[in-house]
């Protein structure tokens, strides 16, 4: 419940995460689930996050373990905020962390995909790395007379109106794949001297499927080049990502992050998952999914966890962390 004092400010007004390891035979998986007040540089700040270990869980849980407190560092060194200071301090982070991995010599990386939420000024910051997603929905009815004249409606009317699209939800994908087909991603690692590969049927970067991650550090700089021009042959199973006799000029996993800014206004749901959910497209139907059960009321922490479940029915099914997060956001039509 808000005070008067609060009532500008975008209010979280439930939030809750399940994790599930699928058919994997460890978990990998970690996440980060921040309040309001949890960060020093700025009170206002709302932290969720999702990270996808793959060959280790050693960078998901340095990610789960100081990211939060490395963005915060990054932001105490600069006043006032805007989405411009989040989106640096959110890339210093993510440069600090692959300074660390590198120095740590630690071999395996992980996907990533945060919301950053100042609930002053109703700013919703995301970031993105590999395959991971990132979902926002926003409630299209935001008048509030119109809402209490609907709750005075008898049943069939009431049904009525809201099959005419007078209580829908729109959905909006923020988070971008970043596979090594795709055609700005693959220009880029080829214009630096890598290669796409389809040696296992899917398109690869060296052995990895995404073109952007944390870690992974032998396809990135400067330890990418440590086998360039090498005879492969007595190496079995190695591929450096490299073009035969290139050396790299530049990484060709990158931790440069997508970002995307949205200003926020009325109800809204926020999910954020790992690809155990599924692609892009099951990540959209999984929120408008949660959209429904939150329309009948159920907690996002029961709504995370039924997300989770479904998707770990699939074939095949690979670790999945859910994040649900409610907000209400002040509106001028309120």
């Amino acid at each position: 419940m808000q005070s008067s004092s609060d009532a500008n400010l975008v209010a979280i007004k439930d939030s809750g995460a399940s994790v599930i390891q699928g058919g994997r035979p460890s978990q990998e998986d970690r996440y980060i689930a921040l309040a309001p007040g949890s960060l020093k540089s700025n009170k206002n700040i709302a932290l969720y996050a999702v990270f996808d270990g793959h060959a280790g869980a050693t960078v998901s849980d340095h990610l789960r373990g100081n990211l939060a407190n490395f963005i915060d560092e990054a932001l105490s060194k600069s006043s006032p905020h805007s989405p411009e200071t989040y989106k640096s301090a959110i890339q210093d982070a993510l440069d600090r962390e692959d300074e660390i991995i590198d120095r740590q010599n630690w071999k395996d990386g992980s996907t990533l995909a945060l919301v950053l939420i100042d609930t002053q000024q109703n700013i919703l910051v995301e970031a993105d790395l590999g395959d991971s997603h990132m979902v926002l929905a926003e409630h299209t009815r935001r008048n509030k007379k119109e809402e209490n004249k609907l709750k005075k409606l008898d049943h069939t009317l009431r049904a009525h109106h809201l099959v005419k699209g007078k209580n829908e939800w729109s959905n909006e994908r923020l988070s971008v794949p970043h596979k090594p087909d795709d055609p700005i991603e693959k220009k880029r690692i080829e214009d630096a001297g890598g290669r796409v590969n389809y040696d296992t049927g899917a398109a690869r970067v060296g052995a990895l499927a995404m073109t952007r991650a944390m870690g992974d550090t032998e396809l990135k700089m400067p330890r990418v080049n440590n086998l360039a021009n090498h005879n492969l042959e007595d190496l079995v199973g190695v591929e450096t990502g490299l073009k035969p006799g290139r050396r790299a000029s530049a990484d060709l996993v990158t931790n440069k992050a997508h970002f995307a800014v949205r200003h926020l206004k009325g109800e809204c749901l926020v999910l954020i998952s790992t690809d155990g959910i599924g692609d892009e497209k099951e990540a959209e139907l999984a929120a408008r999914t949660a959209t429904d059960l939150n329309s009948q009321g159920w907690p996002a922490n029961e709504i995370a966890t039924e997300l989770a479940k479904q998707a770990v029915k699939r074939k095949d099914p690979d670790n999945c962390t859910v994040i649900v997060v409610i907000l209400e956001a002040p509106s001028a039509a309120q």
